[in-house]
């Protein structure tokens, strides 16, 4: 829900942080409806908008490595 306020933020040291990510290859995604239901759609920075069929088929389709 609320991590869509990384993707939305205006601190350029996160956002750099971010971006070095998408470089080296993570998608990064949010929640439309999040978007949405917090007015912040208009505000994305980084990344892509998606919803929860698109997550939760990425999830079931990638093996996810933990710590």
């Amino acid at each position: 829900n609320r991590g869509i306020f990384l993707t939305t933020s205006e601190d350029e040291e996160l956002l750099s942080d971010l971006r070095q990510l998408e470089k080296r290859g993570a998608k990064i995604y949010s929640c439309g409806l999040c978007l949405s239901h917090y007015e912040r759609l208009e505000a994305l920075q980084i990344g892509a908008v998606s919803n929860m069929y698109e997550l939760c088929d990425l999830m079931c389709r990638y093996r996810v490595l933990r710590p």
